[in-house]
C-alpha cells in the first residue's frame, strides 16, 4: 500500500512540474496558457514539490505573490502530512 502512495505522489509531482514547464513554454510562444488556478490546485493536491521545482528550475511564476506564498506552504503541509503517515503507520 505504501508503494502505491509513493508512486501516486511521484506522479502528481511530475504532472505538476510538467504543467508548470508547459505553461512557461506556452507563455514564451504566446499560446493559450494553463490557468493559475489549475497550477495551484495541482500543487494543493500533493503536487507541491513539482510546482516549487517548476518555479525554481523554469523560473516560472516567481513574481506572483500567490505562488511565492502558497507553493512553499503546500510543501511544508505536505511534508508534515507525509511524516504523520509514516510516524503513525496510517496506511
Amino acid at each position: 500500500m505504501l508503494d502505491i502512495l509513493v508512486v501516486c505522489l511521484c506522479a502528481v509531482n511530475l504532472i505538476s512540474f510538467v504543467a508548470c514547464a508547459s505553461d512557461k513554454r506556452r507563455a514564451r510562444m504566446k499560446m493559450r496558457r494553463i490557468p493559475e488556478r489549475t497550477l495551484l490546485i495541482l500543487g494543493f493536491l500533493f503536487g507541491s514539490f513539482g510546482l516549487l521545482g517548476g518555479m525554481v528550475i523554469c523560473r516560472h511564476k516567481t513574481k506572483h505573490l500567490r505562488f511565492i506564498i502558497l507553493a512553499p506552504l503546500f510543501c511544508i503541509l505536505h511534508t508534515l502530512a507525509i511524516l504523520l503517515v509514516f510516524k503513525y503507520n496510517i496506511i
